[in-house]
């Protein structure tokens, strides 16, 4: 995947409006459950009482849901609303500046943050922006396109055909 040239916003990019809150644009489509966690150094005794340093991150504080894009299939639940989306990322609003800060700081090597597929700015319209801009990013999870689709391998035997979809009432 390529990487997102929009970058996600850090302590010193200002704030629309003297807002402290957020929007966050999330291209996976389930969403993501954001949580800080805490570092915990702890001593492990080991086989024949060998003592090991160890290291574990504790989750800690408050959550925050932030919505993908996928819809449900089949019936849709009671009470369901739609997510607002732009460019393929759904958009959720008024998540505090500092939390997402410290998350960000928390999470710089995480596959969603890297590859452009999670990304906050200070107001809507700049999310929005952003989320259009970074519209041709893909996530892998994408519904199969049978014809285009680049990640169905081709074919190197010229005897075999490509894939087909069934017709209505086979």
């Amino acid at each position: 995947m390529a990487k997102a040239e929009a970058k996600p916003i850090v302590a010193d990019t200002p704030r629309g409006k003297g807002s402290n809150t957020v929007t966050v644009a999330c291209k996976f489509p389930a969403g993501v459950v954001l949580q800080l966690c805490r570092k915990v150094e702890f001593v492990e005794e080991g086989i024949g009482g060998v003592r090991i340093n160890r290291v574990r991150y504790d989750k800690e504080g408050r959550t925050f849901v932030v919505r993908g894009p996928a819809e449900p299939n089949g019936q849709t639940p009671k009470g369901y609303r739609r997510p607002v989306t732009e460019g393929g990322y759904a958009l959720t609003h008024n998540i505090p500046a500092d939390f997402w800060e410290k998350w960000l700081a928390q999470n710089q090597g995480n596959p969603l943050v890297e590859n452009g597929m999670i990304f906050a700015a200070p107001d809507r319209d700049d999310a929005e922006a952003m989320a259009r801009e970074n519209a041709h990013l893909r996530s892998g999870f994408e519904p199969i396109v049978p014809d285009t689709d680049p990640r169905i391998p081709k074919s190197i035997n010229a005897g075999v055909g490509g894939i087909e979809t069934a017709k209505p009432g086979d």
